[in-house]
């Protein structure tokens, strides 16, 4: 009390204030400090809840040479002819983000991975282009894939060129101006360093810039540049360098503001060119199919009822077991780097039994409609038997009246000189050249198809599930195709908000805001969101490239009272993408299921009741459940749908 006293006596009044003033503006600058610093320790936190890898293994941040903290974190405040077209950009930053994947792989099977651009497991910051990655050294992480990008500066005008010393697959990337839509392919690397080629860069502009490269943990990486007028490649300082994003982001802002260039979009906005199948072009070449109508009179009708359908189901998983009946396709479904797996439980059509079948149902439509039609390409032919060898104790009992067949063939319309494709199913009785068609198996060619997903934490997934569905309508313009999405309280995605920025628009998004996760319960309550007993509903999983023929193909195998379709896909390998075939047939799987909605009705779809939250079975118990109100399931391999490898960290939970 005495200092204080003193104070106010031995001061004059108007010192007494600055110094006040001048103690309450230290203290509101230390408190910047604070807070500036405090925020820069969340700029470079890691996003979380997205990890590639497997068995809980941990991804830390990638520690450069000069670490982060060194980093300058200026917001951009002007000064330049040619502002960064984001006012938050951070001088002296550059944004990482990194994937980590389990296995070996190139530059480009990392570009073509479905999570490639949208969801990295680390997102941080370097202040320079000298770098030196050490990773937490883990058993289940042998390659990083790496996006570093933001805007450089250009001190000067004139040429420059590039120097990347870097001991993995790389590509230097330079916008010709802002925006990082323009930007263009400056070099790659095909050995320990190499030179871009020159470049025209203004002073006082800047240029987005993006490096993508693959790497084994504890890799670096040196990128210098030789400006104009210089002898010399010389250190870029990070001065010239400025962020693109501030922070780190959850996804659903993330997907809103990551750049999206013209490499980073070859994955997301098309399909591969390319098909296993010989004949996808022509189905997807906008040819017309022919009419029922146009070819019933070929053939008459008979009673069709196979013998396979309909068995006791005595035990759990029984039809899965041992009552699957193979079905024989010729031309065969197959790719040299897709191998058969374990189990075999499709068999290749020779050709001469297809063109044995062609040739005669050929001649019964030239006796119907003379003159009508002329054979140009056998499309597709699958045999399904009424009895097989192969399963004696499957068959015990079963007569063998003949074979059924599904014909697609390119035709000629020789009435206006039109290509056409014939569709229809055939009976042939054993030991006889009579044909008929069997009743009840015409393929409705316009069904709707409603596909049945489930939600839950799994935001980058079901971002690239919508834009899978959409790619499959813009191939196709089918106005038929619906989704039904069951959401389970979603915070990390706006999955309605995302459907309605895509062109697809047939959607329908039911909320569950608390139960505990169950794909019995969520996919049930999707299908009894479909009214119409003549819809056929397709459960999925999200991990899947659906190809533009999925909508058909599923038409062509569901027949409403008579039989559902469950496909056999392709299971991915590690690294493995649409392009970059790697896998075997999955034989086993059944997750991938379809029917008319008044035959899922009839079985009444999943058993909540015995996998109310288990994991694993429901599908081979709804195989079981179908067959036992006799319907047929049928098994066909499907040209391009695969299902990606993908980490279960995390999921459902």
């Amino acid at each position: 009390m005495r200092c204080l006293r003193w104070f106010r006596i031995s001061i004059p009044k108007t010192r007494r204030i600055f110094y006040i003033c001048s103690s309450f503006i230290g203290l509101y600058l230390l408190l910047i400090l604070v807070l500036k610093v405090k925020d820069f320790t969340a700029l470079k936190s890691p996003i979380s809840g997205l990890s590639l890898l497997k068995h809980n293994s941990r991804l830390t941040s990638a520690k450069p040479t000069e670490s982060v903290p060194n980093i300058i974190l200026q917001k951009h405040t002007g000064g330049f002819e040619s502002e960064p077209p984001r006012d938050w950009s951070i001088n002296g930053a550059l944004n990482v983000h990194t994937w980590a994947f389990a296995c070996e792989l190139s530059l480009q099977k990392f570009l073509q991975n479905p999570l490639f651009p949208i969801s990295p497991n680390a997102q941080m910051f370097v202040g320079n282009l000298e770098m030196k990655w050490i990773e937490e050294s883990s058993k289940n992480v042998k390659t990083f894939g790496r996006r570093i990008f933001g805007f450089i500066f250009a001190p000067f005008t004139g040429k420059y060129k590039f120097s990347m010393s870097v001991s993995s697959n790389s590509e230097l990337w330079l916008s010709r101006d802002l925006n990082w839509k323009n930007v263009q392919l400056l070099c790659k690397r095909n050995s320990s360093e190499f030179y871009s080629s020159e470049i025209h860069l203004k002073e006082h502009h800047f240029y987005f810039m993006e490096i993508l490269l693959t790497q084994t943990p504890q890799n670096s990486f040196h990128l210098m540049w030789k400006m104009p007028h210089s002898e010399n490649f010389e250190e870029i300082s990070k001065k010239y360098l400025y962020s693109f994003m501030e922070k780190s982001l959850e996804f659903k802002e993330f997907i809103k503001d990551v750049p999206l260039t013209t490499v980073t979009q070859s994955y997301i906005n098309s399909h591969p060119k390319h098909s296993i199948s010989s004949s996808t072009e022509k189905f997807l070449s906008g040819v017309k199919y022919v009419e029922w109508s146009d070819v019933k009179f070929a053939l008459p009708l008979c009673r069709y009822q196979p013998g396979y359908v309909g068995k006791r189901v005595l035990h759990q998983y029984h039809a899965v077991e041992d009552f699957v009946n193979p079905s024989y396709v010729y031309p065969e479904v197959k790719h040299g780097k897709v191998n058969d797996g374990k189990w075999n439980p499709w068999f290749p059509l020779s050709e001469e039994e297809a063109l044995d079948i062609v040739e005669k149902y050929l001649k019964h439509l030239g006796d119907a409609y003379p003159g009508k039609y002329k054979l140009k390409q056998i499309l597709n032919v699958e045999k399904k038997p009424d009895w097989n060898k192969w399963n004696q104790v499957f068959y015990k009992g079963t007569s063998k009246n003949g074979d059924r067949f599904f014909l697609e063939l390119l035709l000629c319309d020789n009435t206006n000189n039109e290509d056409v494709i014939l569709s229809e199913y055939v009976y042939q009785y054993e030991k006889t050249t009579k044909l008929c068609y069997p009743e009840g198996m015409q393929w409705n060619k316009t069904a709707p198809v409603c596909l049945l997903i489930s939600a839950r934490k799994q935001a980058a997934w079901v971002w690239h599930f919508i834009k899978n569905v959409e790619r499959v309508y813009q191939s196709t313009a089918d106005e038929n195709l619906h989704v039904i999405v069951y959401d389970y309280n979603s915070t990390d995605i706006d999955i309605e908000a995302e459907f309605q920025r895509s062109s697809f628009k047939n959607y329908k998004v039911l909320k569950n805001p608390d139960s505990k996760y169950s794909r019995t319960y969520s996919l049930n309550r999707a299908a009894e969101a479909v009214t119409d007993p003549n819809t056929i509903v397709f459960t999925l999983d999200l991990h899947l490239e659906i190809p533009p023929l999925f909508p058909h193909n599923v038409r062509k195998h569901c027949i409403k009272g008579k039989m559902v379709y469950t496909p056999i896909i392709t299971r991915l390998a590690c690294g493995a993408s649409a392009r970059y075939l790697t896998g075997s047939w999955d034989p086993w799987g059944y997750g991938m299921f379809g029917a008319y909605k008044a035959d899922w009705d009839h079985f009444k779809g999943f058993d909540e009741v015995k996998f109310k939250t288990k994991w694993g079975g429901e599908d081979w118990d709804l195989v079981n459940r179908a067959y036992a109100v006799g319907l047929e399931f049928e098994r066909i391999k499907h040209a391009d749908f695969h299902h990606y490898d993908h980490s279960r960290v995390g999921m459902w939970t």
